[in-house]
């Protein structure tokens, strides 16, 4: 695959083109459903090569990353919103085993080629925003005073940052 392509599927995940909250109760929607999907691609591949990273767990920081999945995915029994939850957690589970995958089978280079092409893009496409989908990129602050808010594609101007 192109580094151009492996740039754009990096951040891709992240963006948000779908106002939240959502009135019609919906928690799938068409692109967190494409997520999900894609997660569960991911950790099907993971699981097909677990014999290839599974030295990697011997290591403190991915067993500390790995109880935060744990934490997380028991926590969705607890939450106000289990589907939200879980899919967080299944989320994180998705970004470590794409991680241990990442180092086992590509280079270092490689692997920071990408990121860096990923985050310009995702800069680039945070700053066309407001000319290319300015309904995407501002939210309502005040519905009574129609304030406005820049969050490019992130979909929530703290995640921008």
């Amino acid at each position: 695959m192109r580094s151009p392509c492996k740039g754009i599927g990096v951040f891709v995940l992240s963006v948000n083109f779908i106002d939240k909250p959502r009135d019609d109760g919906r928690v799938l929607d068409p692109q967190n459903g494409l997520k999900v999907l894609l997660w569960g691609v991911s950790l099907t591949v993971f699981a097909v090569n677990f014999r290839h990273v599974r030295k990697y767990f011997a290591d403190p920081v991915i067993r500390l990353f790995t109880a935060l999945f744990l934490l997380a995915l028991l926590s969705s029994a607890f939450s106000a919103s289990p589907a939200i939850s879980l899919s967080t957690s299944l989320g994180i589970l998705s970004y470590i085993a794409l991680a241990t995958l990442l180092v086992e089978f590509v280079e270092f280079t490689s692997i920071l080629r990408t990121l860096l092409l990923a985050l310009t893009l995702y800069i680039l496409c945070n700053l066309l925003a407001p000319f290319v989908v300015p309904d995407v990129a501002y939210m309502v602050i005040d519905p009574s005073t129609g304030e406005l808010r820049y969050r490019g594609i992130s979909g929530q101007p703290n995640t921008l940052a």
